[in-house]
This record gives C-alpha cells, sequence and structure tokens, in this order.
C-alpha cells in the first residue's frame, strides 16, 4: 500500500489510491492484488511485519482529505512548518514514516477532537456508526485502546523493561485464577479510564 501514493495523498499510499490502482491493474488483465500487511507498525519502524496488533489498520493508510471531520475542523490547521513538512514528503521517492506519521496523528487527534465535541453525542449516523463499531469490535478494540494508551504513555520504556525478561511486580500474581485476573483487568481498565488514559 505505500508504495502506491497519489498526488493527493500525504506521502504514502493510502486506501483511496487502491481505485485507481485496481482501474489500471485491470485494464493490463490482472485480477487481484496482494499486499503486505496494513496492520499498524511501531513508531519508528518502516516494516510491515513489525504490527503492534493483528487486527487494527495503521493509520497511516487513512485519507484525510475524504474525512468529513477533517474538512469540518478546518484543514489548515496545519501550521506553515507542518505544510511545509507536507509539501515536502508528497513528492518524495522513499516514504518519510516519522514525518508522515507526525503529520497524520496531529490531523487525526484533531479530528475527531472535532467529532467529539460535534457530532458524538448527537445521534450522528457518523457517531452511531463508530458507535456500533466499537461494540462489534470490543472482543479486541478494549484491550488494543488500552494497550495504545499505555504504549504511548510510557513509550520508550524503562530501561529493563525493553529486554526480553518480563518485569517485577507484575500486577497478576502466580495462581490467580482466569476471574481474578478479569477482574483485575477490569478494574485496570476503569483506573486507566478515570485518569484519561
Amino acid at each position: 500500500m505505500f508504495s502506491i501514493a497519489s498526488r493527493r495523498s500525504w506521502g504514502v499510499g493510502e486506501i483511496p489510491d487502491l481505485v485507481p490502482l485496481s482501474r489500471w491493474l485491470e485494464r493490463a488483465g490482472f485480477d487481484f492484488v496482494q499486499f503486505l500487511p496494513l496492520n499498524e507498525m511501531q513508531e519508528g519502524q518502516s516494516s510491515p511485519y513489525s504490527a503492534l496488533s493483528a487486527m487494527a489498520l495503521d493509520p497511516l493508510f487513512i485519507a484525510l482529505e475524504d474525512l468529513p471531520e477533517w474538512t469540518a475542523a478546518g484543514q489548515n490547521t496545519l501550521d506553515a512548518e507542518e505544510r511545509a513538512v507536507l509539501e515536502g514528503v508528497r513528492p518524495a521517492p522513499r516514504v518519510n514514516y516519522t514525518a508522515v506519521r507526525a503529520l497524520k496523528t496531529r490531523a487525526l487527534r484533531h479530528s475527531f477532537k472535532w467529532f467529539d465535541a460535534n457530532l458524538w453525542g448527537t445521534g450522528d449516523r457518523r457517531a452511531q456508526a463508530l458507535r456500533a463499531f466499537e461494540e462489534r469490535e470490543s472482543w479486541w478494540l478494549d484491550d488494543f485502546a488500552l494497550f495504545r494508551a499505555l504504549h504511548d504513555a510510557n513509550w520508550p520504556f524503562p530501561k529493563g523493561l525493553d529486554d526480553s525478561k518480563p518485569p517485577s511486580g507484575n500486577v497478576l500474581a502466580e495462581g490467580d485464577t482466569p476471574a481474578q485476573a478479569a477482574k483485575i483487568t477490569k478494574a485496570k481498565k476503569a483506573e486507566a479510564k478515570r485518569a484519561e488514559v
């Protein structure tokens, strides 16, 4: 996906870029395309095999120009320096993952803040769709959201937590039953939510 960037994409191939690629491939006689994994990559990585999740797609591939929230929130929220970076990564022969991720993260957060303030509690169809997605995908999404929040708040990990040995002082004790583990996990999630993590 990363290599099919169009003129409108933000320095990396985006999901809508599949449309012209598919048309071109069809004219050439092909009827399918294969991709490397599209899962969210670890910050600082460019290998699609360094995914943080087997389920979560990488937000790098979201086309901000197609998000109504980005348009409504004001596309001009990028400052002059960020606009210059965007104009530099768009025609670049190689993907600058660090710059693209920083730009898209800022723009997506800004767009979601607008969504949260203007649509989330209104019953708007997009809010309903997000709520339905959260409920349908909660079997993995809840844990991934907690992981990302803890990961982002603690990255890079303190020395000693980034090696192969498990950290001392685990929350769960040896011998805890699955029910106890679930109760502890639920309590930690509630604690993180109260702390607005």
